[in-house]
């Protein structure tokens, strides 16, 4: 039997890009980009979006579910 004590703790923080791992609070906005990407817009500290490339997209959106 599985219970919700069993399942390990979901991580505040995710790998968008090579360069970028984001903690869950620093995310402002998602929006689809082109080829099938998605543009995670940050909140004021970062000057930049970053872009979420295809290949990393469903484990991005596993990860916020």
């Amino acid at each position: 039997e599985i219970t919700s004590s069993d399942t390990p703790p979901i991580p505040a923080t995710h790998r968008c890009t090579r360069s970028c791992i984001v903690h869950i609070s620093a995310i402002k906005d998602i929006a689809i980009h082109s080829n099938s990407r998605l543009k995670v817009h940050l909140n004021s500290f970062a000057s930049e979006d970053l872009i979420v490339s295809r290949e990393k997209v469903n484990d991005f959106k596993n990860w916020l579910a």
